[in-house]
Formats: C-alpha cells, structure tokens, sequence
C-alpha cells in the first residue's frame, strides 16, 4: 500500500484523509474543487463545510497545511490512537511520524518517514493517517 500512497498527488491524498481519516461525506467534486460537509459538527446546520480551494469556507488541505494536518491528529486523538512527530534538522533532514492505537482503537500501527524535514510533516502525517486506517488507493 505505501507504494499506492507514494504515487498519489496532494490533492487526491486530501481527499482520502477527508474521506477516510476525517470521516467527511463528499459534497462537490469540480475539477480543483473538492468539497465535503463534516456532518458530526453541529455548529452549522446540516454540518460545517469544508473545500479544497480557497472560498469563504475553511479550506482543507492536510497534505501542504500544517493547521489542517493538526486537524487530523486531533481526529486520531479521537479514533483513540495517539501519533508522534519528529522532524530532524542538520545533516539529514527528515520526518519522522507514528501512529500508536491505544487499547480500543480501530486504527492500526504506522509509520511515516521523508526527507525533506518540517515541510513535509503535513505530508507525513496524512500518509501516516491513511496507513493507520490501512486506506489504499
């Protein structure tokens, strides 16, 4: 399945941790205009809104965004399973993350390493995610 995962660009890999990870119901899939409606937020009648492009609701793009990578940690948090996040500087840049499901947990062990350091920490935590609800492409 990595090797599913590798070959994936950020807007399909966002759209399987909406989907997958998130738990989003699909709501408009315009070329470059992915939309979801997370339904258990009861803030917003009928659920709050989520794009992938930039519009008046809050976008979502965990694969490039940090804060929207957050989001999917807190979501694991949620699933019961708990993640660690190292990113090394100096003579190898890299990050490193880990899911570690806690006793009731649906989600599976995984880890994620790249190169390339802090940037792609959001990259590493959606691949991360995916592997832990073992989604494949």
């Amino acid at each position: 399945m990595s090797e599913q995962l590798d070959t994936l660009t950020g807007r399909e890999i966002d759209a399987l941790v909406a989907e997958k990870v998130m738990g989003w119901r699909v709501i408009g899939d315009a070329p470059n205009a992915m939309t979801w409606v997370d339904e258990a937020d009861k803030s917003f009648p009928g659920g709050k809104i989520y794009t992938w492009f930039a519009t008046s609701y809050p976008s979502f793009r965990p694969s490039t965004d940090i804060a929207a990578a957050w989001m999917v940690l807190l979501k694991l948090e949620e699933l019961d399973s708990h993640a660690i996040v190292r990113v090394s500087n100096g003579d190898s840049d890299s990050c490193d993350v880990s899911i570690l499901p806690d006793g009731g947990s649906e989600l599976g062990l995984a880890h994620v390493s790249l190169d390339g350091g802090l940037e792609l920490a959001p990259l590493a935590i959606c691949k991360a995610a995916l592997r832990a609800k073992e989604v494949t492409a």
